[in-house]
């Protein structure tokens, strides 16, 4: 069940990068009702923290969605098709976020690199 509630991770990286977008577009939808509310939406919710997303999804592939498909992979071979696809978009996003950070630290110190979103083969 787990399994097939994270199949997004598995996906193509062009379908997984456009599921990703439309999940944390639902984030942000709510942690802008909680702002109005006069709450602090947490981190992920927070459409002004939308930067984070890159290493955010690293976390979660890396935390749930490998371990989820390693396991099933050991106790069904014939998903190692899903295992693969997951590990590939791990290696994206984890670039992405590499070149974020890289970003975020060229501004901190009044320099300018290009945006990691357009500087990547987004196929």
């Amino acid at each position: 069940m787990t399994a097939c509630d994270l199949c997004a991770s598995t996906k193509s990286w062009k379908l997984q990068k456009e599921i990703v977008k439309v999940i944390f577009e639902e984030f942000y939808d709510q942690g802008d009702v909680e702002k109005s509310q006069g709450r602090q939406p947490i981190p992920i919710m927070d459409r002004t923290k939308s930067d984070e997303q890159p290493a955010s999804q690293v976390g979660f592939l890396k935390g749930i969605c490998i371990p989820c498909y390693e396991l099933l992979y050991a106790l069904i071979p014939e998903t190692k098709p899903m295992l693969d696809g997951c590990r590939a978009n791990l290696e994206i996003w984890d670039t992405l976020a590499q070149k974020q950070e890289e970003k975020n630290s060229a501004q901190e110190n009044g320099t300018d690199i290009q945006d990691p979103e357009n500087s990547e083969n987004n196929t």
